[in-house]
């Protein structure tokens, strides 16, 4: 398995991830774009200090992605790392795959100069695993996100 930068070949392959992704997530009643999903891949190329993407790819298949971005606290100049999509296909769940993307996005923050790497789980898709591991990986609570729909 091979965890790499996101390339524009992989923009075919990552919509369609994330069409999986958006299908079996609490987010599925909303409309899903592609094309902002591009632009997303887009910025992770152009804009690789702002902007993180990386996939899994095993047997030349792409079983993997990570998105993410950082930028300064609303109240420093310091830096903040937040994650945008962890999405690993289901195959693949409770491999090393989740593992390993999220210790290359720490890197990337870290070489950017995050102060504070954050992850969340909003998608109703093993949430309590999830946070299990961002637990073990030595992240702490941090409030809590509430949604209201209208």
């Amino acid at each position: 398995m091979q965890i790499r930068k996101i390339s524009r070949p992989d923009f075919e392959s990552l919509l369609v991830l994330g069409r999986l992704m958006h299908e079996e997530s609490s987010y599925r009643h909303l409309e899903y774009n592609k094309e902002k999903l591009w632009q997303l891949g887009e910025k992770t190329i152009f804009e690789p200090r702002s902007y993180f993407g990386v996939v899994a790819e095993k047997d030349a298949e792409i079983v993997g992605m990570f998105l993410g971005y950082i930028t300064p606290f609303f109240f420093s100049s310091q830096k903040i790392a937040g994650d945008l999509v962890l999405f690993v296909t289901p195959k693949e769940r409770g491999s090393s795959v989740a593992l390993r993307l999220i210790r290359e996005y720490e890197a990337w923050a870290i070489a950017n100069g995050a102060k504070q790497i954050m992850l969340g789980v909003t998608t109703g898709v093993n949430e309590e695993r999830t946070k299990e591991l961002f637990l073990r990986l030595g992240y702490k609570p941090a409030g809590a996100i509430v949604k209201k729909e209208v």
